[in-house]
């Protein structure tokens, strides 16, 4: 997979994947992976392009996972 993170302007974490290679690499199908991510987007915790995931709010999405994960 050729994902790689870095940061953006204002401190943002970006993840360099398209939702296809993030499926792949959980196990999943990509409509499941962009279902996931728009009711991210639509929170305001992550934005996305064709290519990349921009977390917006990290401690937000951690929130996300833990409530999820039961954490």
């Amino acid at each position: 997979m050729k994902a790689f993170s870095s940061r953006a302007p204002r401190d943002r974490l970006v993840a360099r994947v398209s939702q296809q290679e993030l499926a792949d690499a959980a196990g999943s199908v990509r409509e499941v992976v962009a279902r996931a991510l728009r009711d991210l987007r639509v929170a305001g915790i992550v934005a996305t392009a064709a290519d990349s995931i921009v977390i917006l709010d990290p401690a937000r999405l951690y929130a996300e996972y833990a409530g999820l994960a039961g954490l």
